[in-house]
């Protein structure tokens, strides 16, 4: 699964940084706990500043992936899993568990993430010394990273991981952020949202997910009917996903996943955490 700029808007620099209590996790391991701790007490003290998401991306000048300076970070909740395979290497992070706004993507070079980054883990992101860029060049999903290689972003290695990626104790329940699929655009990648009363192409029911004929993934069209207007959009699936060859359902359905791009950036699309996250709905309209 795999270039917008973001305007930056001036009160979010000093919002993010006044009114703050950040806690002392508890329950990991002492390395992770004391470095968590330190980098609190500096956010407390304001020698580190929390940044947004969209700020990240305010740092990424369109053309190459480049180093973050300065003394900052940034804090968010896990909304991805690759537990099913239909992620790889990388996870998404909202800025709020109940009410987002805003996501990113962060690439880490590790694999089965999901074990240490479970559903809801609050985290925070130590950025001084990492990389923001598109991972592709011109995909259109501004990531974190920990270089660059020929212009793209390449993924945090396990040891910048250990001194940058803290982990709280704090998991939350993800809560539903419902979105007709009219309003889904750039500024929605990252998040994890519900697709209400969409159904897929009638020739393509009964189907596998992903077709024989891909050898990386497939898109397939969904559909949504509201004030006789059809608005169009797509799920990606995985071949390497353990659901890749699950049917694609007939009824009507609501479709829980995340907002990102294809792998050139053509397309947003929405990407499963698991099967189980396609349930059964109401259709808004029927095929013709």
């Amino acid at each position: 699964m795999k270039t917008l700029l973001f305007f930056m808007i001036p009160f979010l620099l000093i919002s993010c940084t006044q009114d703050l209590d950040f806690s002392v996790p508890e329950a990991l391991g002492t390395e992770e706990n004391e470095m968590l701790n330190t980098l609190l007490e500096q956010l407390n003290s304001k020698e580190v500043e929390l940044i947004s998401f969209n700020q990240i991306r305010q740092l990424y000048n369109g053309r190459q992936a480049s180093q973050i300076d300065g003394q900052l970070a940034t804090k968010g909740y896990v909304v991805s899993s690759d537990e099913s395979g239909n992620f790889y290497k990388e996870i998404y992070l909202q800025d709020d568990a109940s009410l987002p706004s805003q996501g990113i993507k962060v690439v880490i070079d590790r694999k089965a993430l999901h074990n240490k980054f479970n559903i809801g883990r609050e985290v925070y992101i130590n950025l001084s010394g990492l990389y923001v860029g598109e991972v592709n060049t011109g995909d259109g999903v501004v990531g974190i990273g920990g270089g660059s290689d020929d212009d793209e972003l390449t993924a945090i290695s396990e040891g910048q991981g250990v001194n940058h990626i803290l982990r709280s104790q704090t998991t939350e329940d993800v809560a539903e952020t419902i979105l007709p699929l009219a309003e889904i655009t750039d500024e929605k990648i990252g998040m994890f949202v519900t697709l209400r009363s969409v159904h897929f192409l009638k020739e393509d029911l009964g189907h596998p997910l992903v077709a024989s004929k891909d050898w990386y993934d497939t898109k397939r069209e969904i559909n949504q009917c509201a004030a006789d207007t059809i608005t169009t959009f797509l799920l990606e699936t995985s071949r390497f996903a353990d659901f890749s060859d699950m049917p694609i359902p007939s009824e009507g359905v609501s479709i829980r996943g995340i907002i990102t791009k294809t792998y050139n950036g053509s397309d947003l699309v929405v990407a499963l955490n698991r099967y189980e996250d396609i349930d059964s709905d109401t259709p808004s309209c029927v095929d013709e």
